[in-house]
């Protein structure tokens, strides 16, 4: 299993880092953020949207995305996905998960 995050703020577009995975690997990508109003995620273009949370508070307020390929990798660099969202949070983490299949 590998796994990496990385941050942002104030930004529209948002990248997971990209991390190595095996053959038959499986990697999964979650975003969230912080903002002072809702916040709606977009899964990156080749990605299978799993969950999303958005939430509809009126101050300080999480939304989240998790989405994978729906495929297993065929080993080596696997993340590097930009989502979007509709605002620039004020806070924003991204993360890419391998889960090994064996």
């Amino acid at each position: 299993a590998a796994f990496d995050h990385t941050g942002d703020a104030g930004a529209t577009s948002h990248t997971t880092p990209t991390v190595t995975a095996g053959a038959g690997d499986y990697a999964v990508s979650l975003l969230a953020d912080r903002a002072a109003s809702a916040v709606t995620w977009t899964a990156p273009g080749g990605l299978t949207s799993r969950d999303a949370s958005p939430d509809t508070g009126t101050t300080l307020t999480v939304q989240s995305l998790i989405a994978d390929p729906n495929v297993s990798s065929g080993g080596g660099p696997v993340g590097g996905v930009t989502a979007t969202t509709n605002v620039a949070p004020a806070r924003a983490v991204m993360w890419t998960v391998v889960l090994n299949t064996t």
